[in-house]
């Protein structure tokens, strides 16, 4: 017989295996046995270890058939101890028990496989097919392909080929289902060609396949929803997962999805959170934003944002110094320094910008020698540097600043004197610092100081002779300290105190002129002349000191002559006496302004007039109802007799009403 290449020349020594339950190992796991068979003596074997629960459900289904199988071994021996009972009976039962024990068991990994005898080769298969995992079916099944074709066991022995082969192909489908395709998919391929259960493999690999390019896609577009913030897209196509017929992408993959995804919601949270911040400016916000965008992980779909807005973040409080340096707030731009979290990495940065603090600190005392000593302060910092470039900018800002402190400090000695040329030639020297100096503003706001200073010693007698002369009182004194107010020109640094008593000394001269004509009018409004009132309180013009007064006056007349005309037109309506005129009174009368002199009058000829339409109402009852209804109603709210006319009214509308129908009395016949 042909030596099998599969069959090793000596069983491997056996160890104890470390693979999990349940997973495919190719690697040689622990020697079992099977069970004892009745009679079998187990020596030093034992009792099979089992892997998994896989692997006792596949030992179950097994056991009748191992147990047959075992016991056909010694079907020859029982065989030849029926013959040996024929032939010598007396001896029969010994010689049956003899040829029933069993022989020793083997020791599978001392076996030399060319030399073993079938039950060897029947025993150490079914030892390392117990084992239940790739390598040991796969021996297996290889230790009885070896045995001739025309064995008397054959079939038994093609039957369990047959079903370590359907196992093995069990073994790669979960193998497949736990997430292990191509070494499932190489499992599977190492069953035997020739066997039944082989025909299986190329659809069942084919379909594994397909699964897992289906699952894989899914998974691939839900990463790229997330890569897009489509969290609700990304939702919808990972639930697709879970309906994939795998247990590792349906579960454990499904629940990573869904818990990126949710990690991603919160984290674009943060983010969305971090920009308001940032919008709303201020270093606080600014390191607040930048600590919720760093508590995202490198893991999340959102980080690739995240560190873009760090960036950001970066460079907003790297220019937020910078715009403090340019505002000479040393004192700001050491806090900024001194808050920028070490996480950015800005170290280099942060330490320019302390260094360009303290050189400016030094600059602001404001002298040649502070200036100075910025400047080789800053001359410290590097071409490398971060910030060398602002470093430049500053020096060169600090040394032009040294020549217009130069001409300041020289302007400022020339002012001393006191004199005005000595102040003018102290205004010449502060000029001559250019525009786009650094120190040009407090050069300028120097000069205007020292032009006030020269225009208030020239303007002052002519402010000290105009108030003199106003205090005449007369107009002729206010008119002549008016005139010598003005000539204190626009632009001049008495002006507008010149301006200011100038305005009092001008209403001071409308009054003197002007009240007459309001005393003249009040004394005709209380003569009864209003209209020649309003007429003199009109001559008081617009933007004179007095015309808010004489138009309050002329309202007041306005108001009484218009009372007049509605009371007076009120009475000419009574005096007929119809229910019609005294109607119209009323109305007329209620015309009269509530401010005016005439409203007491006119509240007085309302109630009389509402008394009589009362009256009339009274008597036109006796003939007419609806009449006396209609005169009634036009009686006003608030008059003397609108409670009586809305009684009467009530009256009169029940008298009006028709009677209600009454119930005619139940008639008893009592005849019976």
């Amino acid at each position: 017989m042909s030596r099998n290449p599969n069959i090793p020349d000596r069983w491997p020594p056996r160890r104890p295996t470390n693979s999990p339950q349940g997973s495919i190992s190719d690697g040689n796991a622990s020697q079992g046995l099977p069970p004892s068979l009745p009679g079998q003596v187990e020596g030093d074997h034992g009792q099979l270890a089992r892997t998994g629960e896989a692997g006792l459900r596949r030992s179950r289904r097994r056991n009748s058939r191992k147990w047959k199988l075992n016991l056909r071994i010694p079907t020859n021996w029982q065989f030849w101890g029926a013959i040996t009972v024929v032939l010598s009976g007396s001896i029969g039962f010994y010689s049956v028990g003899m040829l029933l024990k069993l022989p020793a068991l083997p020791d599978c990994a001392a076996v030399f496989w060319p030399m073993a005898s079938v039950s060897s080769r029947l025993y150490c298969a079914q030892a390392s097919a117990s084992q239940q995992t790739v390598r040991g079916l796969l021996d297996a099944i290889a230790l009885l392909e070896g045995l001739p074709e025309d064995h008397p066991m054959r079939n038994e022995i093609n039957r369990n080929i047959e079903e370590w082969s359907t196992e093995v192909l069990d073994l790669a489908e979960e193998g497949f289902n736990t997430g292990n395709l191509q070494e499932a998919i190489a499992t599977a391929k190492k069953i035997p060609t020739h066997v039944s259960a082989y025909k299986l493999v190329k659809d069942r690999i084919a379909r594994w396949q397909t699964i897992w390019a289906k699952a894989e896609e899914i998974y691939r577009q839900v990463e790229s929803e997330l890569e897009s913030l489509h969290w609700h897209d990304a939702f919808m196509k990972a639930n697709r997962l879970s309906a994939v017929a795998n247990k590792y992408w349906s579960t454990t993959k499904y629940e990573e999805l869904t818990a990126k995804i949710q990690t991603a919601q919160q984290d674009s949270g943060k983010l969305d959170k971090a920009q308001d911040l940032i919008r709303s400016g201020g270093l606080d916000n600014l390191l607040s934003a930048i600590n919720l965008a760093e508590e995202i992980s490198p893991q999340s779909y959102v980080y690739r944002k995240a560190k873009t807005t760090i960036a950001e973040l970066s460079n907003r409080l790297i220019q937020l110094a910078k715009d403090n340096l340019d505002q000479r707030n040393w004192q700001r731009v050491l806090e900024i320094a001194n808050r920028i979290p070490a996480s950015l990495d800005l170290q280099a940065e942060t330490q320019d910008l302390i260094d360009l603090a303290r050189a400016q600190a030094r600059a602001e005392i404001g002298n040649i020698s502070s200036l100075e000593a910025a400047i080789a302060e800053v001359q410290k910092i590097e071409p490398s540097r971060p910030l060398y470039a602002k470093a430049q900018e500053l020096r060169s800002r600090w040394q032009r600043e040294i020549e217009d402190v130069a001409h300041l400090e020289r302007s400022r000695e020339l002012a001393k004197a006191g004199g005005g040329s000595d102040i003018s030639a102290a205004i010449s020297e502060a000029q001559l610092i250019s525009s786009t100096n650094p120190r040009y503003q407090e050069a300028q706001k120097q000069i205007q100081r020292w032009r006030n200073e020269i225009e208030t010693r020239e303007d002052r007698p002519y402010l000290e002779r105009a108030q003199s002369l106003a205090s005449g009182g007369d107009v002729a004194s206010l008119q002549a300290a008016i005139e010598e107010a003005r000539k204190i020109g626009s632009g001049r640094a008495l002006y507008q105190e010149a301006r200011n008593n100038i305005n009092q000394w001008t209403n001071r001269i409308q009054i003197a002129q002007d009240r007459p004509y309001l005393a003249q009018a009040e004394s005709l409004a209380n003569a009864g002349n209003l209209n020649g009132a309003i007429a003199t309180a009109e001559q008081v013009r617009e933007g004179r000191a007095l015309y808010r007064e004489a138009q309050a006056k002329v309202r007041s007349w306005r108001q009484e002559i218009q009372g007049e005309q509605a009371l007076q037109s009120a009475s000419q309506l009574a005096k007929s006496g119809t229910p019609e005129s005294l109607t119209a009174a009323i109305q007329s009368a209620r015309q009269v302004p509530g401010a005016s002199r005439q409203s007491s009058e006119a509240k007085t000829a309302i109630d009389g007039w509402s008394e009589q339409l009362l009256s009339l109402a009274q008597g036109r009852a006796a003939s007419n109802l609806n009449e006396a209804i209609a005169i009634a109603r036009n009686i006003p709210a608030g008059t003397s007799a609108y409670r009586n006319a809305q009684n009467q009214i009530k009256e009169w509308e029940k008298a009006l009403a028709p009677p209600s129908p009454t119930t005619s009395p139940t008639v008893i016949n009592t005849s019976n």
